[in-house]
């Protein structure tokens, strides 16, 4: 299902795409991209992200995204919105929206926020991001993370990131802090393939285990844009994702 999906949004994606690769204006489809995931580990986790990546003016733009991630014994559609400035070379900042749906569970969640992209150099990339939500059974929770991109080599980028999430009710008590590091080797000018290793830490009732997992990704993405930060997308929202796959958060 991951595969036929995949397939369907890379040619949905193409021809609109090509259309910005062609254009001078700075206007309209800046490009899009769908990545495949799969992690092992204590529960493996197999995800579908997609982007597409519109220019409303030539320095306000909007990313819509869509999500899927397969658990076992359930999946989690989610779609968000984020709206940002521009306006030069050096930095891109805005707002978010998302929300997420448990199929055939009565669960959903919703959240908010801030984030920016900043250049530092012509080789690195840091994003920063918060923001608020909450969940089905009046689970209010505020996250936070911050990831750091650097070109190593033309084909090969390093990646770092770190996440918090509070989750703070009288029923339930969650904090969760992951960390993770991801190697990416560019295939080709549209595909690349990456390997990482998160580390995930949950704390409150009941107490979890530390879980390390790997994964493999596997991303193609189309159309080009005025500059390399305009280029690159902010990344999906998934801040209950750790929660929901270790028990923590329970699927109604």
């Amino acid at each position: 299902m991951f595969c036929r999906l995949a397939l369907l949004l890379c040619l949905a994606l193409s021809p609109l795409t090509s259309h910005a690769q062609t254009s001078d204006s700075g206007l309209g489809i800046l490009g899009g991209g769908v990545t495949l995931a799969h992690a092992g580990g204590n529960t493996p986790i197999s995800r579908l992200d997609a982007y597409l990546d519109t220019a409303i003016t030539r320095h306000h733009g909007a990313q819509l995204d869509f999500g899927l991630t397969r658990f076992p014994g359930h999946d989690d559609g989610r779609i968000a919105l984020h709206l940002y400035m521009a306006p030069g070379g050096q930095a891109k900042y805005g707002v978010f929206a998302a929300y997420s749906d448990v199929n055939n569970h009565p669960a959903s969640a919703r959240s908010a926020g801030i984030e920016a992209l900043w250049a530092l150099g012509p080789r690195a990339l840091i994003e920063a991001r918060a923001g608020i939500g909450t969940a089905t059974g009046s689970n209010d929770f505020v996250f936070a993370s911050l990831r750091g991109q650097r070109a190593i080599t033309a084909q090969l980028t390093a990646t770092a990131r770190l996440g918090l999430i509070d989750l703070d009710e009288k029923a339930r008590r969650h904090r969760e802090i992951v960390a993770g590091l991801g190697l990416t080797y560019r295939l080709s000018q549209n595909l690349s393939l990456g390997f990482g290793v998160t580390h995930s830490h949950i704390t409150g009732r009941p107490a979890l285990a530390d879980d390390t997992s790997a994964h493999l990704t596997l991303t193609a993405r189309f159309g080009t844009a005025a500059t390399r930060l305009r280029a690159a997308p902010f990344s999906p929202i998934r801040p209950l994702t750790g929660l929901y796959a270790r028990g923590a958060l329970p699927i109604p």
